[in-house]
């Protein structure tokens, strides 16, 4: 199992996840771990995305000119394929749709967790006023509902994207208090990581 190519590709990868959230702010990690996600893996759209991340972190010349190469490499392999009828890169290349709904997501998540605060803080107030609760409680279900519709959304474009599965277990266990539903997902997706890996080989 450990001398299996597919168990180091992925065992690499979680070390380079690890380098991305501890140094955020190098474009030389975020650029590396592109290289590796498109030449190792094969996913198109996470390299992309971890390449637009390096962009933004003040890289050097000589980055600045690996980013282009790179972006102008895997532009001609997705040209090369939807020559060849692959439909599937069409959806793998929504990177800008894709990060904007990671933004929204998480901004929906932040909103529940805010109005469970103001709903309990005011629960425990000396004179509770219903018309306050009842407008919270609207609010938790309104942006509660919005994560689900947006999580729907993001699995739909790339359900192997590790940063948003891990925002929605982190999510689910601390903010909606529902462990099992975390573990459920974390399962779901860490069981499910290789196939998605190799579909994207493919």
């Amino acid at each position: 199992l450990y001398t299996s190519p597919t168990f180091l590709k992925h065992f690499c990868k979680s070390y380079y996840e690890d380098a991305a959230v501890s140094f955020e702010t190098s474009a030389e990690v975020h650029l590396a771990f592109a290289l590796f996600l498109f030449y190792s893996l094969r996913n198109i759209h996470s390299s992309l995305s971890e390449l637009a991340i390096a962009k933004k972190c003040k890289p050097d010349f000589i980055q600045r000119f690996e980013i282009c190469k790179l972006k102008q490499i895997i532009e001609a392999h997705v040209n090369k394929e939807v020559s060849k009828c692959k439909e599937l890169y069409y959806n793998l290349t929504r990177v800008i749709e894709f990060e904007g709904a990671c933004k929204n997501c998480a901004g929906e998540m932040h909103q529940v967790c805010d109005a469970q605060l103001a709903f309990w803080e005011h629960l425990q107030t000396e004179l509770i006023d219903f018309n306050i609760l009842s407008k919270d409680g609207e609010r938790i279900r309104a942006h509660t509902e919005r994560v689900e519709k947006l999580w729907k959304e993001l699995c739909e474009m790339n359900p192997y994207y590790g940063k948003i599965v891990g925002k929605y277990v982190q999510y689910a266990n601390e903010i909606r208090n529902n462990k099992e539903l975390g573990s459920e997902i974390q399962e779901k997706y860490s069981n499910s990581f290789v196939k998605g890996a190799l579909a994207a080989m493919k």
